[in-house]
């Protein structure tokens, strides 16, 4: 049976996503994960993930929301395979799937920012014809330096979607920080 991406939505689904989130989040507490999710899910914020042989290997979180620069717009806030089984393509199959919900659900753009460290992540995005369209300066976390990489971003990536009126493709990106693709 191939891996197919779903919503984590009981404790225990979003839960078993903590090991691999972890790879992205280093600074997450087990003990607090559940309900730092549950409360970005009362914002919109969704989890999905990727199971193979009974266990998550890859994770996404995500949230639909309305910006003046793109339209309706997916923001990927997390995206993260588990590091011993990267290059097998539960990356590639949370990306299609994040990709077709956001078509599924009307929007306009598709985005995300990296880190400037995910150099392979970057050559995984840039392998899904997603470009680096802008470049965000950020100050985060005033004084708690022990996340200070976290928080270090090249760019958004951005990926061009069909646009449902026609059969070819455009790029709309215009906001700094956010990589967007418009429908």
């Amino acid at each position: 049976m191939a891996a197919e991406a779903r919503l984590a939505e009981t404790v225990e689904e979003i839960s078993r996503c903590f090991t691999v989130m972890s790879h992205l989040r280093p600074y997450l507490v087990e003990s607090e994960f559940v309900a730092r999710v549950r409360a970005q899910q009362a914002e919109g914020y969704r989890l999905a993930y990727v199971e193979d042989d009974g266990a998550v290997v890859a994770v996404a979180g995500y949230r639909v929301m309305g910006m003046l620069a793109t339209g309706k717009t997916m923001y990927v806030d997390d995206l993260v395979a588990d590091e011993a089984r990267r290059s097998r393509g539960y990356g590639k199959t949370l990306l299609d799937w994040l990709q077709e919900q956001a078509q599924a659900e009307g929007c306009e753009t598709f985005s995300l920012d990296s880190g400037t460290h995910r150099q392979e992540a970057h050559a995984f995005y840039f392998r899904e014809r997603m470009r680096l369209d802008a470049v965000e300066q950020a100050r985060r976390r005033w004084g708690l330096d022990a996340y200070a990489d976290d928080y270090k971003y090249a760019g958004s990536q951005c990926v061009p979607l069909p646009r449902a009126d026609a059969g070819d493709e455009l790029s709309f990106c215009e906001a700094a920080g956010v990589g967007a693709a418009r429908l």
